[in-house]
Parts: structure tokens; C-alpha cells; sequence
């Protein structure tokens, strides 16, 4: 399991944390089908595994390890972009609450996640049999995905480009929506 901190301050996106967990130890396999009697982690010496074979990967602790690995770099985190599913900001929020009881790390969400939820909410959606004009349920299967994948996209756009006309001001971006979805569905209409 790999986690990577990467900083979105600049355009060099560099990488500033890096986490890995590994169950595997090519060594510590071969010596057990030699008949010894060792375990991983660090049952041998050079064991590359760092975490025992029935213990889970986790994301919460992947991002306790690197909150922590940026605090020794006397970086503090604010903002956290993950997938909506990861606990890996819980992690690096508890890191940083280790250096300063009161600091608050703000989740928010990957835009490429986000578009794979829409789209998957589209194809799963039941729409009504007038809605594409096609004759066969193939043809209406493919119409709803062109359609998922317009709606992915155009949302995408709206953001990105609201994102860089309000100087990524989140408060303003999110006044300004409703109108934007009523645009949007005005524009589908």
C-alpha cells in the first residue's frame, strides 16, 4: 500500500510525503520453503515486509504515518484532497492535532472521484422510455452513457472554469451554483 502527499500549492505539484506498507518479503518465503522458522516483519535480517500478512492496510493509518512524516518537515496541512471513500484525511488530521491541539484539516473531495460518482449515479438512474429517442434498448444503454459521461464532463468544465474566475474562493463558487444548475438543466431542456 502507497500513500503520497502531494503539495497543490504551486505548479510543480511536487511530492512532500510518501508512505509504504508491504506484507511481502521475498526472503523470509524463500528461508520458510528452506524449513526455517522465521516470520516477517523483521523475523530476518534484510525483511522488506513492514506489516504482518493477516493485518490490514489501512488509510487512516497510512495518513497518521504521513501527517506525521510532514510534521517532522515543519509542514502543517490545511486542506486534503482524497477520494470520497478514503479515511486517509482522518489520519493526517490526527498528526496534526498531535502538534497543535486546535488545527483543523479540511477534506475535500477529488474532482475525478466525484465525476465517477456522477457518472455511475447517471447509468443506474431509471429514466423515463421517452427521454432517449432510440428504438432498441442497446441504443438507449449507449444514449444514457454519451449522456453520463456529457453530464461528468460538463461538470467538471463548470467547475474548473468557476474554480479559476473566482480565484478558488470556495464561498463564492458555491453562492453562485444554484444558478449554474439551473443554466445546466435549462441547457439539457
Amino acid at each position: 500500500a502507497i500513500g503520497v502527499a502531494i503539495e497543490g500549492h504551486t505548479d510543480a505539484k511536487q511530492i512532500v510525503g510518501l508512505h509504504l506498507e508491504n506484507k511481502l518479503c521475498h526472503q523470509g518465503a524463500w528461508l520458510r520453503s528452506k524449513g526455517f522458522d522465521v516470520t516477517c516483519p523483521g523475523g530476518h535480517t534484510g525483511c522488506t515486509a513492514t506489516k504482518k500478512m493477516p493485518e490490514p492496510f489501512s488509510e487512516y493509518d497510512i495518513g497518521l504515518k504521513l501527517g506525521q512524516d510532514l510534521i517532522q518537515q515543519d509542514i502543517m496541512i490545511k486542506h486534503v484532497t482524497t477520494d470520497g471513500d478514503s479515511r486517509s484525511s482522518e489520519g493526517i488530521q490526527a498528526a496534526m492535532a498531535q502538534m497543535n491541539p486546535l488545527w483543523q484539516v479540511v477534506r475535500q473531495a477529488d474532482t475525478t472521484h466525484l465525476g465517477q460518482s456522477q457518472f455511475r449515479k447517471a447509468m443506474k438512474a431509471t429514466f423515463s422510455d421517452d427521454f432517449f429517442p432510440a428504438v432498441t434498448r442497446q441504443e438507449k444503454r449507449d444514449q444514457q452513457k454519451l449522456f453520463a459521461l456529457d453530464i461528468k464532463h460538463r461538470c467538471h468544465k463548470i467547475f474548473k472554469t468557476r474554480f479559476e474566475t473566482m480565484t478558488g474562493d470556495i464561498n463564492k463558487i458555491a453562492k453562485r451554483m444554484p444558478t449554474v444548475i439551473e443554466c445546466t438543466l435549462d441547457c439539457y431542456g
